[in-house]
């Protein structure tokens, strides 16, 4: 059996949402002729180039997100500086079949205001972000990632897809956004870049070499030893990361292998680092790290094997994987009548570096 390695990382797109700010209703009524009302336009922008050649909606994600927003203003009895919020949770919603966001009610640019501040996520509120207002930062309490993937049917794609919706929930967070008023450009468009903050895994299956008469059959697909529970704050990242699993696509069980490359599991997880240890093909010595399952038929005849899952990328002793926010790791298996071969990416749409590994055997089931 052949295992081929192939090691890349590039940057997960990062999804930006552009917003602009408010006004008070003293100021409103004082320069309505002048008042700018806030717009706002989304989409999702890669590391590197313009909207114009490199990005995609951010409705291909979500078609809501949460904008809490500050100005600063002088008391006009103590003249010292105040922050005063004009978002508060705000959800501001993707127009169908448009490039255009709205939200209500609209609020206006203050033009004695010095500066505004910006925080945006999605999702926020139950099941999703909660946020700290004094702190100004987001937060998940005692989050637990189901690992889930997507079903098969919609899985069944020639390559993997930033917008590809997993089952588990996609939770992004923007650079906070400090707009200083005395610029030329105050009143522009104030651009979030939202970014992801989970990890996600793909896999991939086809076939190679069969006789036209033979069929092969995924029967099942694991990976185990994956932590899914933590917690999550801006200003101390992911902590408390354990409680180890087996997670599963039981939904591309008895799927039938074709020479066209499948994605059987697309999982958001905790970001983690996954040790290199060794692991026997036939599993009886399978560590405390995340390791792959695979089992499989070739017309009546069944065959499986486990693998260290950081080994499938290349580490090796000492070594590790790691599922970093924002990251994708992707690992195509090509099943022949005589070997596996795997070819897995780390990536986060810029190139990193390869390796190569080769594995000569596998198990049969008797």
């Amino acid at each position: 059996m052949k295992l081929i390695i192939m090691k890349k990382s590039l940057l997960i797109l990062a999804t930006v949402a552009t917003l602009t700010a408010c006004s008070s209703e003293s100021v409103r009524e004082s320069i309505a002729e002048e008042s700018v009302e806030i717009g706002f336009s989304a989409y999702t922008q890669k590391a590197v180039g313009t909207k114009a050649d490199n990005s995609v909606g951010l409705e291909k994600y979500y078609t809501e997100f949460t904008v809490y927003g500050w100005k600063t203003v002088k008391n006009e009895e103590t003249g010292a500086n105040e922050d005063q919020m004009v978002f508060n949770a705000q959800s501001v919603k993707y127009v169908e079949n448009s490039d255009s966001w709205t939200y209500s009610p609209k609020k206006f640019w203050d033009k004695v205001a010095s500066k505004y501040n910006f925080y945006a996520a999605v999702p926020v509120g139950e099941n999703g972000f909660s946020f700290d207002e004094n702190a100004k930062i987001f937060k998940l309490d005692a989050f637990t990632a189901t690992g889930k993937s997507l079903k098969v049917e919609e899985a069944q794609k020639p390559n993997a897809s930033a917008s590809f919706k997993t089952v588990e929930t996609d939770f992004m967070i923007a650079d906070a956004i400090e707009r200083d008023m005395t610029t030329q450009s105050a009143k522009a468009l104030v651009e979030f870049k939202f970014k992801h903050i989970l990890s996600r895994l793909n896999i991939g299956v086809k076939c190679d070499g069969l006789e036209d008469n033979q069929k092969m059959t995924l029967n099942s697909l694991k990976i185990g030893g994956v932590k899914n529970s933590a917690s999550f704050s801006e200003d101390g990242r992911w902590t408390n990361i354990n409680n180890a699993v087996v997670l599963q696509n039981e939904g591309a069980n008895g799927l039938s292998i074709t020479a066209d490359n499948q994605f059987v599991y697309q999982g958001l997880l905790i970001p983690q680092e996954a040790a290199y240890e060794v692991v026997s093909l036939d599993g009886t010595e399978k560590g405390n790290a995340p390791y792959l399952y695979i089992n499989y038929s070739i017309d009546s005849e069944n065959f499986y094997a486990y693998y260290n899952l950081a080994a499938l990328f290349g580490a090796t002793d000492g070594e590790s994987l790691m599922f970093n926010e924002g990251y994708q790791n992707n690992l195509y298996i090509t099943i022949g009548a005589s070997a596996i071969e795997f070819d897995a990416d780390a990536y986060v749409w810029q190139d990193d570096n390869s390796s190569n590994l080769e594995v000569n055997e596998s198990i049969k089931e008797n």
